[in-house]
């Protein structure tokens, strides 16, 4: 049964170790997609000459990281090898199956401890809008009026 978890824990450091480069690897495709889906032909011979330098640039570094991709399709295959294989104790040996080699089962007694909901006081800033009746003057107040 150990020799199993082992080669089950091997198979999913595996596909996890898959699933980092490949999301790795569409980053790193995701970054040169605008450089090489890009519309722009230059307006003159010297831009065109520089974005013919950066499409050749951009060219050599996918033909580089061609084998990073080969790598990840032989890795995808390994992963969906060790995903396929269903357990079974002849592939582990002579070990008897999992039953029998478990002890009986026991009761055991669990406290659980139950809180008590106490009533809490709560204090709450509240804004409240009032309305105040405004009185409109008929006359205009003047200071020198005498009044």
């Amino acid at each position: 049964v150990a020799a199993y978890r082992q080669a089950r824990l091997k198979e999913a450091a595996q596909s996890q170790q898959y699933y980092t480069d490949a999301n790795e690897a569409e980053s790193w495709m995701k970054e040169r997609e605008p450089l090489v889906a890009s519309d722009n032909y230059g307006k003159d011979e010297g831009s065109a000459k520089s974005l013919l330098q950066s499409h050749e640039k951009v060219e050599g570094e996918i033909r580089s990281y061609s084998t990073e991709v080969d790598r990840l399709k032989e890795l995808s295959k390994k992963v969906i090898e060790g995903a396929t294989v269903a357990p079974s104790f002849e592939r582990l040996g002579a070990l008897s199956p999992v039953e029998e080699e478990l002890p009986e089962e026991v009761e055991v007694e669990v406290e659980v401890e139950e809180e008590e909901l106490q009533p809490k006081e709560v204090e709450r800033l509240v804004d409240v809008e009032v309305s105040v009746p405004q009185v409109k003057a008929r006359y205009r107040y003047n200071k020198g009026q005498g009044m």
